[in-house]
């Protein structure tokens, strides 16, 4: 294993980091299939970095050629942004004393690598012009997709703090760290090489020492974690939707594309959790995935894994929450070709309704200013996932519920994917009383379903108030809840919305009163908000089933048979 290349910025590296992007461009048949033009369409606007100590804005008029892109972290207000004031300015030539850091060294590692042509967002879009950002924006995903080449400054925590300083060396690993987990190298005798040297009357056969590393637990200097940029919104869609990028990660050099993820110089390269984006979303015109097709459900699937990073990652601005994804999400769209609803699709709308927060004991904030209706993971912030679930455990045919109505309004007609100003959702569902309280791990809790075996006619078995009939028995299964935010825990009324079978699980939403006292009803339907999830399951065999696991089963059974009200509910 070779060392990792620590002067990122030296003509060697550079020059390395070339061949990985000729050898990606040449002889990767994978990443040959699925682009585009040779020359595409240039954007807006680029800076020109012929000559790097003079760059300069220029308008492309959309002619084509090759160009580089630029993924960076602001770190807050561009001082140095375009605008409708110093555009003109910025055309005859930028003084290098105003850019920070960050874009030097951008102007810089284009010009090294040979290119002209670099994107920026800060200069290359007009900051202060509404007009032009909106049509900018609807065009990332064709900035990044057709760019020769993204500079991803992921060792930056703010534009003026560059990215091609020298790298630390990596910590001397020894073998005291096996007994901590950590990381030990063995030096050994490379297999006999056939080449040999004559020495006047001795032949000379050279023997080269090599060195295997066994990786402990912690893996503290090759992780691939490509350090702050993994953190911001806007820059997920950057690094996904590049076809290949050259990472400038804390602690060394690497090269991305479709095929591959490696280190430039060839040190070792931890790829274990690497995600990408299907093939398919990079094609010209990409074939529909049909429904039911096992390659629907995969760019589902995908869909789902690229939520979950998403939401763990921070926007500067919250109302871009939707904004920032959607170059991601139009490109989803151009395969799964149904309405996209806040973040949701419509033909797996009851499975991608059914979101939890990801980790146990750490609740998500609901921001005070409408973002997106309380059923959308984007009207939360914090990290949100699936739970492993996915699209081809639930079928239609299992479903507990039903669509009636869901459409979302936009900010901008013109961005079918940016940022919503309301929504209506109304399902046709099962409203079952229950009750939410800690399990044996604080961090947990379980919910408990209120089956009504006597009662008066009502919500699954509530009276006309909203309460429980006194004459009524209560019982029902048990299942684990996923309550959102903290503050809803000491919500007094909460119910219970079955929405689909999966093969061992019924599962739904939580939800809760919009009124302050008793359900309110609006035209015919109770007027509700998401205020968590749930889980309840059973054994893939009824004789294994526990008390708990018969009543759920027991409770599917009866709602598929149809034995509970179905109210229509409007979600909020």
């Amino acid at each position: 294993m070779r060392s990792p290349i620590l002067d990122v910025g030296s003509p060697r590296a550079l020059a390395l980091a070339t061949e990985c992007v000729d050898d990606c461009v040449y002889r990767h048949k994978s990443c040959a299939a699925i682009s585009a033009v040779a020359d595409p369409r240039l954007p807006t606007r680029l800076i020109d970095c012929a000559d790097p100590t003079h760059p300069r804005l220029v308008s492309t008029h959309r002619q084509r050629g090759k160009y580089l892109t630029l993924s960076y972290v602001w770190g807050g207000d561009q001082v140095h942004k375009t605008t409708t004031s110093n555009i003109s300015l910025y055309e005859s030539g930028i003084d290098l004393a105003v850019l920070p850091a960050t874009i030097r060294d951008a102007i810089h590692v284009t010009h090294a690598l040979g290119y002209r042509l670099l994107w920026v967002d800060s200069l290359c879009i007009i900051q202060d012009s509404d007009e032009d950002k909106r049509r900018e924006i609807g065009r990332m995903h064709h900035i990044y997709r057709y760019a020769h080449l993204t500079i991803i400054a992921a060792s930056a925590q703010k534009v003026d703090e560059g990215f091609l300083q020298d790298r630390p060396p990596p910590s001397q690993l020894h073998f005291g760290a096996l007994r901590s987990g950590g990381d030990i190298s063995l030096p050994f005798i490379c297999p006999i090489s056939t080449t040999t040297s004559q020495v006047g009357s001795i032949r000379i056969t050279p023997i080269r020492m090599g060195r295997v590393y066994a990786l402990g637990s912690r893996w503290p200097y090759y992780s691939s974690n490509p350090g702050p940029i993994s953190t911001r919104a806007w820059c997920m869609q950057e690094y996904l939707m590049s076809p290949r990028s050259l990472i400038f990660t804390p602690r060394t050099l690497q090269f991305r594309c479709q095929a591959t993820t490696q280190s430039v110089g060839g040190s070792l390269c931890d790829t274990l959790n690497e995600k990408r984006l299907p093939d398919d979303l990079f094609l010209p015109d990409p074939p529909l995935a049909a429904h039911g097709s096992k390659e629907r459900h995969a760019a589902h699937d995908a869909w789902l894994d690229v939520v979950q990073d998403y939401t763990r990652r921070a926007a500067s601005v919250p109302s871009d929450k939707l904004v920032a994804c959607a170059a991601i999400a139009e490109q989803f769209h151009r395969v799964l070709r149904t309405d996209y609803l806040a973040g949701l699709w419509r033909d797996t709308l009851l499975h991608d309704l059914l979101w939890c927060k990801q980790q146990r004991g750490v609740y998500v904030h609901r921001p005070a200013v409408y973002r997106a209706p309380s059923w959308s993971w984007a009207a939360v912030d914090g990290e949100v996932a699936w739970w492993g679930r996915r699209t081809k455990t639930f079928m239609d045919e299992n479903a507990f519920a039903e669509v009636l109505r869901c459409e979302v309004v936009l900010e901008d007609a013109a961005l079918p994917f940016g940022q919503v100003i309301g929504a209506t959702l109304v399902l046709r569902a099962a409203l079952l009383p229950c009750t939410v309280r800690g399990g044996q791990d604080p961090r947990d809790h379980e919910i408990l379903v209120h089956v009504v075996r006597q009662s008066a006619p009502g919500a699954g078995g509530l009276g006309t108030d909203g309460e429980v009939a006194a004459e009524a028995t209560i019982c029902g299964p048990r299942g684990d809840a996923e309550i959102d935010c903290e503050g809803d825990l000491e919500i007094g009324m909460l119910w219970a919305a079955p929405l689909l079978q999966g093969s061992t699980s019924v599962e739904g939403l939580v939800v809760a009163q919009t009124a302050s006292k008793g359900l309110e009803k609006e035209s015919g339907k109770l007027r509700l908000r998401r205020v968590g999830s749930f889980y309840i399951g059973f054994s893939d065999k009824p004789e294994n089933d526990g008390d708990s696991g018969k009543a759920a089963r027991e409770l599917a059974q009866a709602l598929k048979n149809g034995k509970y009200l179905m109210e229509d509910i409007e979600l909020v």
